[in-house]
């Protein structure tokens, strides 16, 4: 288990901006503008050395801020308009209380990816060619756009961003391990000779609830099911089947209020948070994401934000050390 959290650069301030800059709103720049606002500042405030990640900025108008996120199995940030979430988006009532999460990944050949997930809103956000998207790795500097807002990811290196934002490449896959093996980071040179990296975006499957799973997978397909998910709570008790390509996608659980389950209902009801705890399967390894609930998920009695689910089986509390339990079982 880890209570790890994302750094913050110390950049809110509308002083950072060129004048011009300042005086027109979002709708008005665009994404290349708030990507000009952020790669501006990134040079200004150089990350530590040696530190493999993104640095990720959330622009709305003059106001600018950005956190580091250290590619790190342990770190991810949330973005929403709760106020437990690592970057708060409170300026829009259409954004979730807990809309996004995202992290940065390691490749294979080292580069580093940025990973980026709804959390099942009602709010797509936006991808440079307007393409409406839930869920998507990203190599190399991207901008998108969530309501009001510009977020962009640079690369921690600052030298791995050019001066103008790319045009990135699309693609789809199904799982996350296709998106992994393309869309490489590729360097290119103009007929000027200037050197710059471009971007590739994959389109992945948004996150199912874990209610969905329940009621799409019926007795004929138990043995189907990668792991197990019992949850045990209000003198109710239900196991669901999750398939390894949900788990590849993540599986929120969260409040399920318009559940048709009435098991279900009963045990995921106000003291869950809609969006409570995500869990995702990455590089063989099935870990529990808290998504900044409200009473916090909880393993061995202790308050976590990430924390590792073995294939030997463990057991989560969701809202508080003796709430709702949450057992976790691999199928084998």
């Amino acid at each position: 288990m880890n209570d790890s959290h994302v750094t913050p650069v110390g950049i809110n301030r509308s002083t950072c901006l060129p004048q011009h800059f300042r005086e027109l709103p979002l709708d008005v720049l665009g994404l290349s503008h708030a990507y000009a606002r952020a790669k501006e500042m990134h040079a200004a405030m150089p990350p530590r050395p040696g530190l493999a990640g993104y640095r990720i900025f959330v622009v709305l108008r003059e106001n600018v801020r950005a956190l580091d996120l250290p590619a790190s199995p342990d770190m991810y940030m949330v973005l929403g308009r709760h106020t437990q979430c690592d970057m708060v988006l409170d300026a829009e009532p259409s954004v979730a209380l807990r809309h996004l999460l995202v992290r940065a990944i390691v490749q294979p050949d080292g580069a580093v990816g940025v990973r980026v997930l709804d959390l099942q809103t009602t709010l797509a956000f936006h991808v440079d060619n307007g393409e409406a998207c839930r869920s998507i790795f990203a190599v190399g500097p991207i901008a998108m756009r969530l309501g009001p807002y510009a977020i962009v990811a640079l690369p921690l290196d600052p030298a791995a961003s050019p001066p103008r934002l790319p045009k990135p490449t699309l693609s789809r896959a199904t799982s996350m391990a296709l998106a992994r093996e393309g869309g490489p980071y590729r360097a290119a040179a103009t007929k000027h000779g200037e050197v710059f990296r471009s971007s590739h975006i994959t389109l992945l499957p948004i996150a199912p609830m874990l209610e969905d799973l329940h009621a799409g997978w019926g007795v004929q397909n138990a043995r189907a099911g990668f792991g197990r998910v019992t949850l045990d709570g209000t003198g109710r008790m239900a196991s669901i089947e999750v398939p390894e390509a949900e788990l590849d996608s993540g599986v929120l659980i969260g409040r399920a209020l318009k559940c048709k389950d009435e098991g279900l209902r009963s045990m995921l009801d106000n003291s869950i948070s809609r969006a409570h705890v995500l869990l995702l399967r990455e590089d063989g390894l099935t870990s529990a994401f808290d998504v900044a609930s409200t009473r916090g998920t909880y393993a061995y009695g202790v308050r976590v934000r990430r924390v590792l689910l073995p294939d030997t089986g463990a057991t989560l509390s969701l809202a508080n050390p003796y709430g709702l339990r949450l057992h976790w079982h691999r199928r084998v």
